[in-house]
Order: C-alpha cells, then structure tokens, then sequence
C-alpha cells in the first residue's frame, strides 16, 4: 500500500439535509422523478442554472442532477472522469467544491479546484475510509472488468466516499451505448468480436485483429438492474427512461 493521498481540502461548508421519502424496495421498483426533496432550502442549494446544465450536457438525467446539487458538498472524488466534465455540467466555480479525477493515467486539469491522481477503481487503498463526501461515478464500472472486479470497486466507492452517486447503462436497453448498436450486448462474444472486426461501430474503429476485436468486445460489461444492487445492496435506485424504457442506472447513497 502506497502513501495516502489526500484530497483537495477547502473551508468545512454546512451540508443540505435530504429527505429520501421514496426509495427502491429491494422487489425491483425504482425511485420516481420526486425520490429526493430538499428539507429546508436557502444558502446551501446549488443554483438553478447549474442543475439546468448538468441535465442537459452530464447525460444523468433531472434527478441525477437534482442529487448533485442539493447538498453543498466539501470534495468530490470522480472515478473515470476529466475536469472537462465538470466544466460541461457548470459546476467547476461553484464555492466550496473541490474535486479529485482519478484515472488509470494521468489527466490534465488546470482549474485551481482540481488535482488529478492515477489509480484503480478497483483498489482505492491511497485514501483513508471516508475520505471524500461524495465518490462520483459516471458509465465506469461496466469498464472494470468482470462482476468480482465490478463487486470490488463498488466496496471501495462506498468505502472511501461517506456518499456515493454511480451511473451505469442498463443490459436490458435495446442500444448498445458505446457500440450504437441494437442488442450488441445479447450477443455471443465471438459474434461482437466478429463485427468489431469488420466494422466501425459506434465510438469504436474496425479492430485490426479479431483477437483485439474480442478483447474490445469484452472490455465491456453491463449490468442487469439485479445485478447492480447485488453489488450496492443497501444504496437508492433511480432508473433513467427514455420513451419509457430503461436506459441507465444510478445507485445513490449516504444521502438519508
């Protein structure tokens, strides 16, 4: 184990109380679009037009904004992300809000807020338990690898982070998000590889090799919606829909 990482520190803020008054019940129901209410209000809300970005360019939907911006938080550790997200959502110059990118390679930030930290998703061991206020993940944890891998980066999220908010697509989704391609997911792993090999797909170019092409097709694992809260088993659900189907997943926690 390494030496522990700190996070990026600034003046203790006062937090927003939530009220989770509708939650997931464990028979497979999601939250609905009113799962989360402020109690109170006043200095500690993130303002409106910032929650407007956020839906609008984060792709998280009114209540994974909603989620963001009731609390004020202190530090924010995003597991795969960039500073160019946070600038897209508008919340980079909010006061009292300080972020840590982690990633596999080093990222380039340049705003005075963040610091960027190579690492693991799965082995957060450089921080301390609790070490962040929120831990934030947005369509990493289908990247980590299998569902032990899947299983041991959730632990770490809810280890290192006294709240966490992790989106993830949903298996069941009929379009394949990072392939465009319908049912891609359903598909035998030598017939993605197959196509991988053949054509350019989505954010993807043709694979030069059908041994790379099957290594690109199984570097990606959806989650069915079971299998999610198996791996955060006491955290919220809300379901993301478009034209009524489920399109992602967000599990959220620490917020009651």
């Amino acid at each position: 184990m390494g030496q522990a990482i700190e996070p990026y520190q600034l003046n203790p803020v006062s937090y927003t109380h939530l009220d989770v008054y509708k939650r997931q019940d464990r028979n497979g129901q999601c939250a609905g679009q009113d799962a989360l209410r402020p109690e109170g209000g006043g200095d500690d809300l993130l303002h409106a037009d910032a929650v407007l970005r956020c839906q609008q360019h984060s792709g998280l939907g009114a209540d994974g904004a909603q989620v963001l911006s009731l609390i004020h938080i202190l530090t924010i550790l995003d597991v795969g992300g960039t500073q160019d997200f946070w600038e897209r959502m508008g919340f980079t110059d909010e006061p009292g809000v300080a972020f840590t990118v982690l990633n596999l390679d080093p990222q380039t930030v340049k705003h005075p807020r963040f610091q960027s930290v190579v690492g693991d998703a799965t082995d957060l061991s450089a921080f301390t338990t609790d070490a962040f206020d929120v831990v934030f993940s947005n369509s990493v944890i289908e990247h980590v690898g299998n569902l032990d891998s899947q299983r041991r980066m959730a632990r770490e999220v809810e280890r290192v982070g006294r709240r966490y908010f992790l989106q993830t697509p949903n298996y069941h989704f009929p379009i394949e998000p990072h392939f465009l391609f319908h049912g891609f997911q359903w598909l035998p792993l030598e017939a993605r590889a197959w196509l991988l090999n053949h054509f350019d797909l989505g954010w993807h170019k043709r694979s030069p090799s059908r041994e790379a092409a099957r290594q690109e097709a199984a570097s990606v694992t959806l989650l069915k919606k079971r299998e999610l809260l198996s791996l955060f088993p006491n955290a919220n659900l809300y379901c993301e829909k478009v034209f009524g189907l489920t399109k992602s997943f967000v599990v959220y926690g620490g917020w009651e």
